[in-house]
Protein backbone atom coordinates (compact mmCIF):
# COMPACT_ATOMS: atom_id res chain seq x y z
CA UNK A 1 0.00 0.00 0.00
CA UNK A 2 1.58 3.03 -1.41
CA UNK A 3 0.07 6.31 0.34
CA UNK A 4 -1.49 8.81 -1.78
CA UNK A 5 -0.20 12.59 -1.90
CA UNK A 6 -1.88 15.17 0.30
CA UNK A 7 -5.11 15.27 -0.76
CA UNK A 8 -5.79 19.20 -1.47
CA UNK A 9 -3.47 22.08 -1.45
CA UNK A 10 -5.79 23.31 1.47
CA UNK A 11 -4.59 20.57 3.55
CA UNK A 12 -0.64 21.52 2.97
CA UNK A 13 -0.93 25.17 3.49
CA UNK A 14 -3.18 24.05 6.96
CA UNK A 15 0.43 21.66 7.80
CA UNK A 16 1.89 24.18 9.83
CA UNK A 17 5.00 22.18 11.75
CA UNK A 18 7.65 23.64 14.23
CA UNK A 19 11.07 22.09 13.74
CA UNK A 20 13.35 21.85 17.10
CA UNK A 21 16.54 21.33 15.65
CA UNK A 22 17.52 21.42 12.04
CA UNK A 23 20.50 18.41 11.69
CA UNK A 24 20.78 15.64 9.33
CA UNK A 25 17.56 13.93 10.26
CA UNK A 26 15.44 17.47 10.26
CA UNK A 27 16.81 17.80 6.45
CA UNK A 28 15.61 14.97 5.17
CA UNK A 29 11.85 15.88 6.45
CA UNK A 30 12.66 19.51 5.10
CA UNK A 31 13.32 17.98 1.42
CA UNK A 32 9.92 15.99 1.42
CA UNK A 33 7.88 18.80 2.56
CA UNK A 34 9.36 21.29 -0.14
CA UNK A 35 8.48 18.60 -2.77
CA UNK A 36 5.26 19.25 -1.54
CA UNK A 37 5.34 22.92 -1.57
CA UNK A 38 4.93 23.41 1.85
CA UNK A 39 6.90 25.87 3.98
CA UNK A 40 8.28 25.06 7.52
CA UNK A 41 6.43 27.27 9.68
CA UNK A 42 8.83 27.50 12.77
CA UNK A 43 12.36 26.24 13.25
CA UNK A 44 14.25 26.48 16.38
CA UNK A 45 18.06 26.04 16.68
CA UNK A 46 21.31 26.95 18.79
CA UNK A 47 23.03 28.12 16.08
CA UNK A 48 22.14 30.63 13.53
CA UNK A 49 25.36 31.06 11.62
CA UNK A 50 26.13 26.85 10.82
CA UNK A 51 22.59 26.86 10.17
CA UNK A 52 21.91 29.70 7.72
CA UNK A 53 22.29 28.35 4.35
CA UNK A 54 19.56 25.74 5.23
CA UNK A 55 17.36 28.38 6.07
CA UNK A 56 17.38 30.53 3.50
CA UNK A 57 16.98 27.15 1.22
CA UNK A 58 13.98 26.33 3.19
CA UNK A 59 12.58 29.89 3.51
CA UNK A 60 11.91 29.33 7.34
CA UNK A 61 9.03 31.80 8.55
CA UNK A 62 10.10 31.89 11.91
CA UNK A 63 13.34 31.22 13.61
CA UNK A 64 13.79 31.14 17.08
CA UNK A 65 16.95 30.48 19.67
CA UNK A 66 15.14 29.59 22.28
CA UNK A 67 12.68 27.05 22.79
CA UNK A 68 10.13 28.65 25.29
CA UNK A 69 9.74 31.58 22.93
CA UNK A 70 9.19 28.80 20.18
CA UNK A 71 6.69 27.29 21.82
CA UNK A 72 5.26 29.62 23.36
CA UNK A 73 4.48 31.40 20.44
CA UNK A 74 2.17 28.79 18.95
CA UNK A 75 2.67 29.70 15.42
CA UNK A 76 2.62 26.15 14.65
CA UNK A 77 -0.07 23.28 14.75
CA UNK A 78 2.36 20.23 15.60
CA UNK A 79 6.05 19.95 16.37
CA UNK A 80 9.17 18.07 14.96
CA UNK A 81 12.20 17.12 17.46
CA UNK A 82 15.41 16.82 15.46
CA UNK A 83 17.28 16.61 18.38
CA UNK A 84 20.79 15.15 19.18
CA UNK A 85 20.47 11.92 20.75
CA UNK A 86 21.71 12.88 24.06
CA UNK A 87 19.57 16.06 24.54
CA UNK A 88 15.86 14.10 23.23
CA UNK A 89 14.83 12.76 26.77
CA UNK A 90 16.14 16.24 28.32
CA UNK A 91 14.09 18.76 26.23
CA UNK A 92 10.65 16.02 25.87
CA UNK A 93 9.37 17.08 29.20
CA UNK A 94 9.52 20.83 28.68
CA UNK A 95 7.71 20.45 25.56
CA UNK A 96 5.31 17.87 27.16
CA UNK A 97 4.20 20.32 29.69
CA UNK A 98 4.10 23.31 27.24
CA UNK A 99 2.39 22.26 23.92
CA UNK A 100 -1.34 20.88 23.03
CA UNK A 101 -0.09 20.46 19.80
CA UNK A 102 0.90 16.76 18.40
CA UNK A 103 4.40 15.58 18.53
CA UNK A 104 6.94 14.03 16.72
CA UNK A 105 10.28 12.79 18.18
CA UNK A 106 13.26 11.69 16.26
CA UNK A 107 14.80 8.51 18.24
CA UNK A 108 15.89 7.72 20.88
CA UNK A 109 13.38 9.09 22.87
CA UNK A 110 14.66 7.70 26.15
CA UNK A 111 18.14 6.24 27.06
CA UNK A 112 16.66 4.20 29.79
CA UNK A 113 13.64 2.10 30.76
CA UNK A 114 13.43 4.38 33.88
CA UNK A 115 13.52 7.55 31.29
CA UNK A 116 10.79 6.23 29.03
CA UNK A 117 8.53 5.71 32.14
CA UNK A 118 8.95 8.89 33.35
CA UNK A 119 7.84 10.49 29.79
CA UNK A 120 5.06 8.24 29.40
CA UNK A 121 3.81 8.88 32.76
CA UNK A 122 3.40 12.69 31.65
CA UNK A 123 1.89 12.06 28.32
CA UNK A 124 -0.62 10.33 29.90
CA UNK A 125 -1.21 12.93 32.59
CA UNK A 126 -1.45 15.84 30.10
CA UNK A 127 -3.38 13.53 27.24
CA UNK A 128 -0.69 14.49 24.91
CA UNK A 129 -0.17 12.28 21.37
CA UNK A 130 3.53 12.45 21.53
CA UNK A 131 5.11 9.95 18.38
CA UNK A 132 8.36 8.26 17.76
CA UNK A 133 9.68 8.90 13.96
CA UNK A 134 9.96 5.31 13.23
CA UNK A 135 10.02 5.99 9.82
CA UNK A 136 10.61 2.15 8.62
CA UNK A 137 6.73 1.62 9.78
CA UNK A 138 5.60 3.56 6.15
CA UNK A 139 7.96 1.74 4.05
CA UNK A 140 6.10 0.06 1.05
CA UNK A 141 8.05 -3.26 2.17
CA UNK A 142 6.01 -3.26 5.99
CA UNK A 143 2.80 -2.61 3.87
CA UNK A 144 3.10 -4.98 2.00
CA UNK A 145 4.33 -7.98 5.00
CA UNK A 146 1.45 -6.77 7.06
CA UNK A 147 -0.87 -7.44 4.56
CA UNK A 148 0.82 -11.21 3.30
CA UNK A 149 1.65 -12.03 6.76
CA UNK A 150 -0.58 -13.80 9.85
CA UNK A 151 -1.09 -15.00 13.12
CA UNK A 152 0.19 -18.51 11.52
CA UNK A 153 3.03 -16.96 10.43
CA UNK A 154 6.54 -16.85 11.41
CA UNK A 155 9.77 -15.23 11.25
CA UNK A 156 13.20 -15.51 12.09
CA UNK A 157 15.60 -12.24 11.42
CA UNK A 158 19.22 -11.76 12.34
CA UNK A 159 20.26 -7.93 13.05
CA UNK A 160 23.92 -7.78 13.12
CA UNK A 161 24.47 -4.20 15.62
CA UNK A 162 28.28 -2.78 14.44
CA UNK A 163 28.86 -1.48 17.50
CA UNK A 164 32.44 -0.96 17.12
CA UNK A 165 31.57 1.02 13.86
CA UNK A 166 28.46 3.20 15.45
CA UNK A 167 30.22 4.34 18.46
CA UNK A 168 33.47 5.56 15.71
CA UNK A 169 31.09 7.39 13.22
CA UNK A 170 28.37 8.70 15.17
CA UNK A 171 29.65 9.54 19.03
CA UNK A 172 31.77 7.08 21.42
CA UNK A 173 29.25 8.44 24.31
CA UNK A 174 26.82 6.38 22.61
CA UNK A 175 28.19 3.00 24.68
CA UNK A 176 25.82 1.36 26.12
CA UNK A 177 22.87 3.36 24.36
CA UNK A 178 23.33 1.89 20.84
CA UNK A 179 20.32 -0.52 21.68
CA UNK A 180 18.06 2.49 22.28
CA UNK A 181 19.17 4.68 19.44
CA UNK A 182 19.53 1.73 16.54
CA UNK A 183 18.50 -1.40 17.40
CA UNK A 184 14.86 -0.48 18.98
CA UNK A 185 14.29 0.67 15.73
CA UNK A 186 15.46 -2.89 14.00
CA UNK A 187 13.66 -4.84 16.34
CA UNK A 188 10.60 -2.53 16.52
CA UNK A 189 9.91 -3.15 12.60
CA UNK A 190 9.69 -6.72 13.05
CA UNK A 191 7.44 -6.50 16.23
CA UNK A 192 5.19 -4.10 14.34
CA UNK A 193 4.81 -6.45 10.95
CA UNK A 194 3.72 -9.30 12.98
CA UNK A 195 1.57 -7.77 15.48
CA UNK A 196 3.69 -10.09 18.08
CA UNK A 197 5.57 -9.46 21.13
CA UNK A 198 8.75 -10.25 22.46
CA UNK A 199 8.16 -12.48 25.70
CA UNK A 200 12.17 -13.40 26.63
CA UNK A 201 15.43 -12.47 26.02
CA UNK A 202 18.49 -15.30 25.96
CA UNK A 203 21.71 -14.96 25.79
CA UNK A 204 23.65 -17.76 23.28
CA UNK A 205 27.82 -17.10 23.55
CA UNK A 206 27.94 -13.77 21.51
CA UNK A 207 24.29 -13.44 20.53
CA UNK A 208 21.53 -12.15 21.90
CA UNK A 209 18.13 -14.07 21.02
CA UNK A 210 14.78 -12.57 21.26
CA UNK A 211 11.41 -14.86 21.37
CA UNK A 212 8.38 -13.58 20.22
CA UNK A 213 5.11 -14.83 21.00
CA UNK A 214 3.98 -17.49 19.04
CA UNK A 215 5.90 -21.13 17.93
CA UNK A 216 9.55 -20.10 16.46
CA UNK A 217 9.83 -16.70 16.18
CA UNK A 218 12.77 -15.17 16.80
CA UNK A 219 15.17 -12.23 15.75
CA UNK A 220 18.56 -12.70 16.50
CA UNK A 221 20.96 -9.56 17.87
CA UNK A 222 24.62 -10.23 16.81
CA UNK A 223 27.05 -7.58 18.00
CA UNK A 224 29.60 -6.32 15.87
CA UNK A 225 28.88 -9.33 13.11
CA UNK A 226 28.91 -7.91 9.16
CA UNK A 227 26.58 -7.84 6.78
CA UNK A 228 23.08 -6.43 6.81
CA UNK A 229 19.77 -7.27 8.67
CA UNK A 230 17.99 -10.04 6.90
CA UNK A 231 14.84 -12.07 7.75
CA UNK A 232 12.69 -14.97 6.57
CA UNK A 233 8.68 -14.79 6.85
CA UNK A 234 6.96 -18.35 6.39
CA UNK A 235 3.26 -17.96 5.38
CA UNK A 236 1.52 -20.57 3.63
CA UNK A 237 3.04 -21.11 0.66
CA UNK A 238 5.12 -18.74 0.30
CA UNK A 239 8.60 -17.35 1.74
CA UNK A 240 8.79 -13.39 2.38
CA UNK A 241 12.79 -12.73 2.45
CA UNK A 242 14.26 -9.62 3.52
CA UNK A 243 18.12 -8.81 2.46
CA UNK A 244 18.25 -6.01 4.52
CA UNK A 245 15.27 -3.84 5.18
CA UNK A 246 15.32 -2.48 1.86
CA UNK A 247 14.66 -5.06 -0.01
CA UNK A 248 12.04 -7.68 -0.16
CA UNK A 249 12.10 -11.33 -2.19
CA UNK A 250 8.83 -13.27 -2.26
CA UNK A 251 9.32 -16.79 -2.98
CA UNK A 252 6.54 -19.38 -4.22
CA UNK A 253 7.08 -22.40 -2.52
CA UNK A 254 5.05 -24.32 -4.98
CA UNK A 255 6.66 -23.13 -8.07
CA UNK A 256 10.34 -22.80 -6.14
CA UNK A 257 10.87 -19.29 -7.72
CA UNK A 258 10.98 -15.48 -6.94
CA UNK A 259 7.75 -14.00 -7.91
CA UNK A 260 8.02 -10.70 -6.76
CA UNK A 261 10.85 -8.18 -5.69
CA UNK A 262 10.42 -4.42 -4.23
CA UNK A 263 12.86 -1.72 -3.65
CA UNK A 264 12.43 -0.04 -0.89
CA UNK A 265 14.32 2.94 -2.75
CA UNK A 266 13.02 2.41 -5.53
CA UNK A 267 10.00 4.05 -4.48
CA UNK A 268 10.87 8.06 -4.28
CA UNK A 269 13.89 10.03 -4.17
CA UNK A 270 13.81 10.32 -0.23
CA UNK A 271 14.60 9.04 2.68
CA UNK A 272 12.83 5.86 2.89
CA UNK A 273 9.33 6.20 4.90
CA UNK A 274 9.87 9.66 5.05
CA UNK A 275 7.48 10.91 2.39
CA UNK A 276 4.84 8.15 3.11
CA UNK A 277 4.83 9.42 6.69
CA UNK A 278 4.42 13.14 6.31
CA UNK A 279 1.90 12.48 3.67
CA UNK A 280 -0.10 10.44 6.06
CA UNK A 281 0.24 13.13 8.96
CA UNK A 282 -0.47 15.89 6.54
CA UNK A 283 -3.85 13.82 5.40
CA UNK A 284 -5.24 12.79 8.74
CA UNK A 285 -4.64 9.59 8.24
CA UNK A 286 -4.30 7.39 11.25
CA UNK A 287 -0.80 7.34 12.69
CA UNK A 288 1.31 4.30 12.61
CA UNK A 289 3.94 5.53 14.46
CA UNK A 290 4.74 4.47 18.25
CA UNK A 291 3.41 6.23 21.27
CA UNK A 292 5.71 5.90 24.56
CA UNK A 293 3.25 3.15 25.96
CA UNK A 294 3.95 1.19 22.57
CA UNK A 295 7.81 0.85 23.57
CA UNK A 296 7.43 -0.44 27.39
CA UNK A 297 7.69 -3.77 26.52
CA UNK A 298 10.27 -3.03 23.87
CA UNK A 299 12.90 -1.51 26.40
CA UNK A 300 12.29 -3.78 28.52
CA UNK A 301 13.63 -6.46 26.46
CA UNK A 302 16.70 -3.84 25.59
CA UNK A 303 17.76 -3.28 28.71
CA UNK A 304 18.89 -6.56 29.42
CA UNK A 305 21.78 -5.65 26.41
CA UNK A 306 25.10 -3.97 27.31
CA UNK A 307 25.70 -2.22 24.32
Amino acid sequence: MLISGARTTNQNKNFKPLFIGFGKQALEYARVLKSLNIKINSVCISNLKRNKNNLRKYEIVHIYQDIRRAISEKKYNCVFIFLPWYLIEKKIIYILKNTNKRIFCEKPIALSLKSLSKINKLSNRYNKKLYILYNRRYYNIHFFLKKKINKNSSIKAFIPEKINLTLKKIDKKLKGKIKYHLTSHWIDFFTSVTNKKIIKVKKNKNLYIFSLSGKKNLITVAPNFPGKITAEFKSNNYIYRLNSLENLQVIDLKKNKIIKKIDEFGYNKFKPGVLNLIKSVISNKKILLPETKDLINLYKALSTLPF
